[in-house]
């Protein structure tokens, strides 16, 4: 009493298939195969130094992805983490604003923009 032999699994070649799947496997393969020819032929043109085969990798992503390196911020993150050294406006700094209690520019603004508003009432009504 032994145990059953299982028959000799048939390989799997691209023989056995019908006409119409090799067909479109080859034609798939060409197809990718060219691609990849041209996309080398427009690097070796198109993005090499003069005197080199191809580009460096990192001079082909600075090209296809831009350079790699900090995102940038958005500006109001730009102006709450500015040096406070900086002026206290859009284009400086808000750091003090948030971040200081005397204060300091920003209460000197609010009060400069207090009375030139306060000034421009007087001369709308008289």
């Amino acid at each position: 009493m032994g145990t059953p032999e299982t028959p000799p699994s048939e390989r799997w070649t691209l023989y056995n298939l019908p006409l119409a799947a090799r067909l479109t496997l080859a034609v798939f393969l060409i197809s990718v195969g060219i691609g990849y020819f041209s996309a080398l032929i427009q690097l070796h043109f198109q993005h090499a130094t003069p005197g080199e085969m191809m580009p460096t990798p990192k001079s082909t992503v600075d090209v296809f992805h831009g350079p790699v390196g900090e995102p940038p911020k958005s500006t109001v993150e730009r102006l709450i983490t500015a040096d406070e050294g900086k002026q206290f406006n859009g284009a400086g700094q808000m750091r003090s604003a948030f971040f200081r209690n005397d204060g300091g520019p920003w209460k000197d603004a609010a009060k400069e923009r207090a009375k030139a508003k306060k000034g421009g009432e007087e001369t709308d009504q008289g």
